[in-house]
C-alpha cells in the first residue's frame, strides 16, 4: 500500500455510494467508464469496478525518498506494474494530478494527453483542491468551486460545469 492508505471513509464512499451507482448505470444503460484519478498502488477502486472500466488514467505522487529509493519512484513503479497485471488499458503519470494536467507533462517528461471523455473521476486529494501551480497563464481565473450536498461543482464559465464527487 502506498503512503495514503485505505480507510473506513474511503471504503464507504467506494463500496456503498459509488459502486451501486456505477453498477446501476452499467446494467441499465450498458455504460462503460474511463477512470481518471488517484487509485493508489493497490488499485482498490479499479479492481472493484474492473468489469465496467475500459481505460485507466492514473496519477501517483513521488514517494518519500529513502536509501533504497533516493528518487522516490517506488509507488509509480508499483502502480504501473499493478496496472499491467490487471490487464486494463492504462496510463500512469508520475506527479500530482493537478500539476500533470495543468503543465501537460509528468516528472518523467511524459506528455499528458486526453483524447477521450472521462466520465469517472476519483479525486482523493491530499493537498488543497485549489493548489497553486506556476503556469504561463498565472492569474487566469479557472472558475469557481462550490459544494452541493456531497458533490463539488467546478465551473469554468456560466455554460460549462464539471460535477465531481470528492472523497475524504
Amino acid at each position: 500500500m502506498g503512503e495514503f492508505g485505505d480507510s473506513l471513509g474511503k471504503q464507504t464512499v467506494r463500496e456503498l455510494w459509488n459502486t451501486p451507482l456505477l453498477r446501476y448505470l452499467h446494467r441499465t444503460y450498458n455504460m462503460r467508464f474511463r477512470y481518471m484519478g488517484l487509485p493508489g498502488v493497490d488499485l482498490l477502486d479499479v479492481k472493484l469496478w474492473k468489469d465496467m472500466i475500459d481505460e485507466v488514467v492514473a496519477f501517483e505522487i513521488r514517494a518519500k525518498p529513502n536509501q533504497e529509493d533516493p528518487l522516490g519512484r517506488r509507488f509509480i513503479t508499483q502502480l504501473r506494474r499493478n496496472l499491467q497485471l490487471l490487464g486494463i488499458p492504462a496510463r500512469a503519470y508520475f506527479g500530482p494530478m493537478e500539476e500533470v494536467v495543468i503543465l501537460r507533462q509528468d516528472y518523467d517528461g511524459t506528455i499528458y494527453s486526453q483524447d477521450n471523455f472521462i466520465p469517472l473521476y476519483n479525486l482523493d486529494f491530499c493537498d488543497e483542491i485549489g493548489s497553486k501551480i506556476a503556469t504561463s497563464q498565472a492569474g487566469r481565473k479557472v472558475g469557481g468551486l462550490m459544494q452541493s450536498g456531497k458533490y463539488w461543482r467546478i465551473s469554468e464559465n456560466a455554460t460549462s460545469e464539471l460535477v465531481v464527487q470528492v472523497s475524504f
